[in-house]
């Protein structure tokens, strides 16, 4: 698999993952609605680290009371992706592979 395909492949599942995780555990249809209700630490933990992405969805909807989960979750997938791929790109220079594997 080239280096390029790898990168971009772990910033597509981080950013994935982590809309997933979001959705999880701060949405009300979500299967572990529940579960956050008696335990609102993860949620609000997972809030703080996707902030920007909350402020962008409040932007979108224009109402500062109910940001747009569409653009909010758009924006917690480019986040993360970026994040992800930056990783893998730092792991993949750091181990000198630059090609094949």
């Amino acid at each position: 698999m080239r280096a390029r395909s790898k990168i971009l492949i772990t910033g597509a599942v981080s950013g994935v993952a982590m809309a997933l995780a979001t959705w999880l555990f701060n949405s009300e249809s979500s299967p572990a609605h529940q579960y956050s209700l008696s335990h609102p630490d993860i949620g609000n933990t997972l809030i703080q680290f996707n902030l920007p992405a909350v402020f962008l969805g409040v932007v979108a909807s224009g109402n500062v009371h109910q940001p747009s989960e569409i653009a909010t979750y758009i924006a917690i997938f480019a986040v993360w992706a970026l994040l992800g791929a930056w990783l893998a790109w730092a792991v993949l220079r750091r181990s000198g592979r630059k090609g094949d594997a």
